[in-house]
């Protein structure tokens, strides 16, 4: 028996006054309209136009000396981004270094991400204490695919999934 193809969510751009045309079986689940353009479709209804908003993750991480503790810096890795049906494998650890290490920038993120218009890392701030820093990692979504930003850390063979919450985009 054939397996089912895999469904990606996919963006596309359609500059003012350009048309476009989908596959038969596209579902449009998003329309993001940049200034005063329209978007109008000859085939049926399009969902309403949407913006982008901001979102954050918050979560700790253990810069000490005893590698044994969980979300160690020296264990901790971003393992994917899932925005709809669509996840994104990173593998990239969370901070470099020792004691409190260097959390690692947006860009080297955004990398692992093929389709900016659907999500974008967009800063980090990380705040160092004695024994722990906490990194608080900002992105940008289309707003009705936020629900479903999903981020998977790896702290050393355990799986954890910080909520996303809605945040201030950062100035850049």
């Amino acid at each position: 028996m054939a397996e089912a193809p895999a469904i990606t969510t996919k963006s596309i751009t359609i500059p003012a006054g350009q048309c476009g045309v989908l596959p038969n079986n596209a579902v449009i689940k998003s329309i993001l309209v940049n200034g005063t353009a329209t978007a109008t479709s000859s085939c049926g209804s399009l969902p309403a136009p949407t913006a982008y908003v901001c979102g954050a993750f918050f979560f700790w991480i253990d810069n000490d000396d005893n590698t044994g503790h969980s979300m160690d810096e020296t264990s901790t890795d971003y393992t994917s981004i899932k925005i709809g049906d669509t996840t994104y494998t990173m593998n990239k650890e969370v901070a470099t270094g020792d004691g409190p290490g260097v959390a690692t920038p947006v860009a080297d993120l955004n990398v692992y991400i093929t389709d900016p218009a659907l999500f974008q890392f967009t800063s980090l701030t990380q705040n160092n204490s004695t024994k722990k820093s906490s990194i608080e990692l900002f992105f940008k979504v289309p707003e009705d695919l936020f629900d479903t930003v999903q981020l998977i850390i790896d702290n050393g063979g355990s799986a954890m999934s910080p909520i996303p919450y809605e945040a201030d985009c950062p100035e850049v």
